[in-house]
């Protein structure tokens, strides 16, 4: 017998079918967070908990299946899988979903245990299994080809009483079905099987009212018909746009993205102004609420559109037919050094100079990088803007972190670190950059961060390991420099050791600061702002201190230079410089580097008894970094020099040299020699030159204990008669060569 019933369904609220209003309430983050931590871990440990009861019952039901195969001993089965059963609907009682591999293995066991009863011929524990699995899935069947037909039969005749069933179609079709709160089925669909009794059926149709019968009765074997024509709610817009791709937001929420092409049975009704080729399949926007609506068009590289839209009734409405316009700028992209990579976003571009015709408007971040540093900047492009950008590259420093020893209290390196943060973000000669102190770790390891600072080191740590450490570090950070500090216990002074390290140095340098002190990390902050000098202010006078005489004595004069040309000769004692007495050459080197190339010196020279007070124009000379220096960043003076080789092409001979003069002050000769001097040429002149090199050169290897090709090159120098260091009025190459072949015995 069946029943079929076609009724249009009473109103019901349509509230339901949106998502019902979410009302606030106060709780604190931390309380928030930690629900969220109690739940996760409570879901974590019940699915562990889950997934050992799987393991362990699929072992017993496989020993289970071993016993109901064997003839002989089926009727032992039966306690196995009724262990099986029990423990599993234990489960279910104990609130929380069930993984559904549980219960297919509690369906199994129920299905053998029926089969073991009917064949032990209990019928009725046979009936009280078939009819439990009917209960939990109404759709359950047996596999009739493995099995005889009478317990087939069987199975058939309990179902006979348990299950009725019901068809649905619709018009419109695709509403979903649900049978006292069960999924059943999209209509228009065939009969399916459900339990017998009163039922409550749900149909729902976005768009549509819904329909609800809470009083369906199912009888046993009965197929219950339902033909509805469901009750339109909601308007329909197509959209359709050119291009596809687009991003389609309605009243805030982004429903979905435009796609496809255009049907070709709908390119005859598009305007003559579009190319159908072109277009996107329509859009559809199927349950729009009667009502106002604001409906925005995005795509990337396009100018947004937006437009009303009022649904006054629930039908289908004309197709929207969009072209959205493009919105793109022009950026061009120079840098010194040129040949630096450019990003946009994250994506190479090119090398400099660049020019990019298409760059989408809006904000971007542009980078431009270079083995010597980088240039960064987010940027804003407007559509048919044209920008240019300079870019200076900029070494980058990585801000390590603070270490701290034991008794540190956590407060006072929390300030440290905020206030070093704060006040470094002021360096304007380089990128400044703070990783995450974990991944640092990460990427040295070892030790970690603390194996760069001597002092922290493991004893074991081989003497290469800070220069290979902060090569790692500096490849995958993609810096030029390191920054990190140590923080000591200590009791009243609150004291911090910073280290700075250039990457590919051997040994940091080492600056010691008070924090409480306001002053100390804006005059660090400024040190490293300061550029290392590569020239300065140069008379051309060199002078040696001598007990004969009260001031110093002119020993050389440059032909050229500034002295000689204001009429200084070889001989004269210097007595006073600016109006303050000169007793010591130092004085006059000091009074010289004080003043600013182009300034005028007066000097007071004694010759043969007659006193004569001449003006001199100050020159400027190549100058070496000083040596042995306290408070003297070589680190720093690596870094810098190292980006002006490449920027300044006409200093880079001298700032080789230089380079080469900081890795020998600390102590890393070899890295002088291979990389760094024998690159270097500098002018066969007199002063800082190409004789300066060798001198250098040879003593590097000195130091290495090549004692035979130091000496070779000190022979080589003898060459250059004129060659000083330190500066063009420095000591000469030529005497000190000859000391250190004497000392060697050459």
């Amino acid at each position: 017998m069946s029943t079929t019933r076609k009724r249009k369904p009473s109103f019901i609220s349509n509230k339901g079918l949106v998502p019902p209003k979410r009302y606030a309430r106060r709780r604190t983050l931390r309380s928030r967070s930690l629900a969220v931590a109690l739940a996760l871990a409570s879901a974590l440990a019940a699915s562990a908990q889950d997934d050992e009861l799987l393991l362990r019952l699929s072992q017993q039901l496989t020993e289970a299946k071993v016993l109901f195969e064997d003839p002989q001993r089926q009727s032992q089965s039966i306690d196995f899988l009724g262990r099986i059963v029990d423990e599993i609907e234990e489960r279910r009682r104990s609130g929380g979903e069930v993984p559904p591999e549980i219960l297919d293995l509690q369906h199994q066991a129920l299905e053998l245990r029926a089969r073991a009863f009917f064949d032990a011929g209990q019928l009725q524990g046979a009936g009280d299994d078939f009819r439990h699995l009917l209960l939990d899935n109404p759709r359950y069947a047996l596999n009739p080809e493995s099995l005889s037909p009478k317990i087939v039969d069987f199975f058939e005749d309990q179902k006979k009483q348990l299950i009725g069933y019901i068809a649905v179609t619709t018009d419109p079709a695709g509403a979903r079905v649900s049978v006292n709160g069960n999924f059943v089925g999209i209509t228009n669909f065939f009969p399916v099987e459900v339990h017998t009794g009163l039922a409550r059926i749900e149909i729902t149709l976005e768009g549509y009212q819904g329909y609800v019968d809470d009083n369906l009765r199912i009888e046993p074997g009965e197929i219950n018909t339902l033909d509805l024509v469901l009750t339109r709610t909601s308007a329909r817009l197509p959209i359709i746009t050119d291009p596809p791709g687009v991003e389609v937001v309605v009243d805030g929420q982004v429903v979905g993205v435009t796609s496809g092409t255009l049907p070709p049975d709908l390119r005859s009704f598009m305007p003559p102004d579009l190319d159908p080729s072109r277009l996107s399949s329509p859009f559809e926007l199927m349950s729009l609420p009667l009502g106002q609506h604001h409906i925005e068009l995005r795509l990337k590289c396009y100018e947004t559109l937006r437009f009303p839209f009022r649904a006054d009734e629930p039908r289908d409405y004309t197709a929207q037919i969009v072209k959205l316009n493009d919105s793109i700028g022009r950026v061009s992209v120079t840098s010194n050094p040129s040949d630096a990579r450019v990003f946009l976003d994250g994506e190479f571009k090119g090398n400099t100079p660049l020019e990019l015709n298409r760059v989408c408007s809006g904000d971007h971040r542009l980078e431009v990088k270079h083995p010597t540093g980088k240039y960064v900047e987010d940027i804003s492009v407007g559509a048919d803007e044209s920008l240019s950008f300079e870019c200076p590259i900029r070494p980058t420093l990585a801000v390590v972190d603070l270490i701290a020893d034991d008794g540190v209290p956590a407060r006072d390196l929390e300030d440290m670190r905020q206030k070093l943060t704060a006040e470094l973000r002021n360096l304007s000669v380089m990128n400044v950059v703070f990783p995450d102190a974990d991944a640092v770790n990460r990427i040295i390891g070892g030790g970690g961060a603390r194996s760069l600072v001597p002092a922290l080191a493991p004893p074991t740590a081989p003497p290469e390991h800070i220069r290979e450490a902060s090569e790692k570090l500096g490849k995958a950070l993609e810096v030029e420099a390191i920054l990190l500090g140590h923080v000591p216990a200590q009791r009243l002074t609150k004291d911090v050791v910073l280290h700075f390290l250039a990457v590919g140095s051997p040994a940091p340098d080492r600056y010691a600061l008070n924090y409480l002190d306001r002053d100390a990390l804006p005059a660090f902050v400024e040190k490293l702002s300061m550029p290392t000098k590569l020239h300065g202010s140069w008379i051309g006078l060199t002078t040696v201190d001598t007990r004969l005489t009260e001031g110093p004595i002119v020993l050389a004069v440059d032909s050229g230079g500034p002295a000689a040309k204001a009429g200084a000769q070889m001989g004269d004692v210097v007595q006073s410089v600016a109006g303050a007495p000169v007793t010591k050459a130092v004085d006059l080197l000091r009074a010289v580097r004080g003043m600013e190339p182009g300034a005028s010196l007066s000097l007071t020279l004694v010759r043969g008894g007659a006193t004569e007070t001449v003006s001199v124009t100050v020159g400027t000379t190549p100058l070496e970094i000083p040596l042995n220096e306290d408070g003297f960043l070589y680190n720093k003076a690596i870094v810098d020099l190292r980006h002006r080789m490449v920027v300044e092409p006409a200093v880079a001979g001298l700032a080789g040299l230089n380079v080469a003069l900081c890795y020998m002050q600390l102590g890393d000769y070899e890295t002088a020699l291979k990389e760094y001097l024998p690159q270097v040429t500098l002018a066969e002149t007199t002063g800082i030159s190409q004789g300066t090199v060798l001198y250098y050169t040879a003593l590097a290897y000195l130091r290495l204990g090549e004692r035979a090709e130091a000496a070779r090159i000190f022979q080589q120098a003898l060459a250059f008669e004129g060659a000083t260091i330190q500066s063009n009025d420095g000591p000469r190459v030529v005497p000190l060569a000859q000391r250190r072949l004497r000392e060697a015995g050459r």
